[in-house]
């Protein structure tokens, strides 16, 4: 019996259980939590059951940079323009810079969000609107947009904090065979 493979497989095991969507779309921050830590531990204890696990986790390197990036840029606050489109829809607005959201296909934009005068949670929103413009429609379905429309009938503005904006990349071709991303 190998102690660390029953453990990574536990680890896996728990991976499994709080993927499930009921879970995912109750709890969405401890679903995002229990993953990343349970992944954690079934790498490396994959790796002292079998040291070749860890060149199959080289590619999550990638991914710990840019997460530690989208932390880093998330520590920032904006300030958003609250505004009511009808009695359970909010518009935000926010002006996050000189960010490339021209080359982020319409429809496959996105970004997280936290207001911290609601909460300390993180929610994921598409982007609506023109390529210079980052607004976002939210509608009061739980307690924290419920929160935020409320927010927006006593105050235009709010400070907010931002990890994104993500998306599909558009590309744009030549006419002359080469491939352009940008």
């Amino acid at each position: 019996l190998n102690f660390y493979g029953l453990l990574g497989t536990l680890a896996a095991i728990a991976l499994a259980g709080f993927a499930f969507q009921r879970v995912r779309r109750r709890m969405y921050g401890t679903f995002y939590n229990v993953h990343l830590v349970t992944a954690l531990i079934f790498i490396v204890l994959g790796a002292f059951h079998d040291f070749n696990v860890l060149l199959f986790t080289i590619p999550a390197s990638a991914y710990l940079v840019d997460r530690l990036c989208a932390l880093r840029a998330s520590w920032h606050r904006h300030r958003a323009q609250l505004s009511i489109l009808t009695p359970n829809v909010v518009a935000l607005k926010v002006a996050l810079g000189a960010l490339p959201l021209e080359h982020l296909a319409l429809g496959s934009r996105w970004l997280y969000i936290k207001v911290p005068s609601v909460s300390r949670e993180w929610h994921p929103f598409s982007i609506v609107g023109p390529n210079d413009v980052t607004e976002l429609h939210i509608k009061a379905i739980g307690d924290w947009s419920q929160a935020l429309c409320s927010m927006a009938q006593e105050c235009q503005e709010v400070d907010v904090q931002v990890d994104g904006p993500y998306g599909v990349v558009h590309e744009a071709r030549q006419w002359g065979g080469d491939a352009c991303p940008f």
